[in-house]
């Protein structure tokens, strides 16, 4: 072990219950020699970047931090066992995007780890943060088309299930049922069977314009907003931001993450949102 990086401010142990059940705090945290070199570099130098621990190792040891600046992630450094040797393996999507066999760059040199670090670890351009909010919104569009599917088939079996217990396959109208549901207090089942289908719907008609570059994706960045639909790709603040998307943007605003509103679009984070270009 070597200096314990957790005596610089903006190194800081994560909430993991297991640090305080081991009585483990920032003064007598474990963290192997070449990860507390390099963290401690690197946290000195950058006082505006904050080091949180990942959750611990089974030794109760720290081995790795995720690297925050503005609350923008930058990367993560963790420690391990590579080629014959330990060292650290330096990681973010710069690096990933450049690296065939692994999604690091692994060294056993503290320097290179140091190097490594300055190089890639800097906030995302307004290039790279659409790119990551496409991925975003289109991994959200994707689970929500397949959540809303599999609630509106199992809404239906639900439904058919019952449905064959009253009708016994007799061709009676729909208005019978209904009777039969209320009659039953299980009118809850075909509510939840229209609300399942309609909002599968929805979800299947934006995640088709987003698919056709027909919706608009819009990331906050800096107070400003990059708008992007099919290939054209412009730059807004709040005065200059076109009508059609303020309101829409408005509405998505007061929504949780991850939420679909119909006609209006949907919001991935807090700074992502698809709008839905309308008529």
């Amino acid at each position: 072990m070597t200096t314990n990086p957790f005596v610089y401010s903006n190194v800081s142990l994560n909430t993991h219950k297991r640090w305080e059940e081991m009585g483990i705090t920032k003064a007598n945290a474990k963290v192997p020699r070449i990860l507390a070199d390099v963290i401690s570099a690197v946290a000195s130098n950058n006082p505006l970047w904050s080091f949180v621990s990942v959750d611990p190792a089974w030794d109760n040891t720290v081995n790795g931090f995720t690297v925050f600046e503005n609350g923008e992630q930058l990367g993560s450094v963790m420690y391990g066992y590579y080629r014959g040797n330990y060292g650290v393996e330096v990681r973010n999507e710069r690096i990933s995007a450049q690296r065939q066999r692994s999604n690091g760059y692994r060294t056993s040199d503290t320097k290179k780890a140091i190097s490594a670090i300055k190089k890639a670890f800097t906030r995302k351009s307004p290039t790279e943060k659409l790119k990551t909010a496409q991925e975003d919104a289109r991994a959200l569009l994707q689970r929500q088309d397949y959540q809303k599917a599999r609630d509106a088939h199992s809404a239906e079996r639900r439904v058919n299930d019952e449905m064959l217990i009253f009708l016994k396959n007799d061709d009676a109208m729909r208005q019978l049922f209904n009777d039969y549901l209320h009659k039953e207090d299980k009118q809850h089942l075909l509510e939840r069977y229209e609300t399942a289908n309609m909002e599968m719907m929805t979800i299947a008609a934006i995640q088709t314009q987003f698919g056709d570059g027909k919706a608009y994706l819009v990331v906050k960045t800096d107070g400003k907003y990059v708008v992007q639909i099919g290939d054209e790709v412009d730059l807004f603040d709040d005065n200059s931001l076109p009508e059609n998307i303020r309101g829409k943007l408005g509405i998505l605003k007061l929504v949780e993450d991850e939420q679909v509103v119909s006609s209006i679009g949907c919001r991935v984070n807090s700074e992502t949102f698809v709008i839905v270009k309308g008529e």
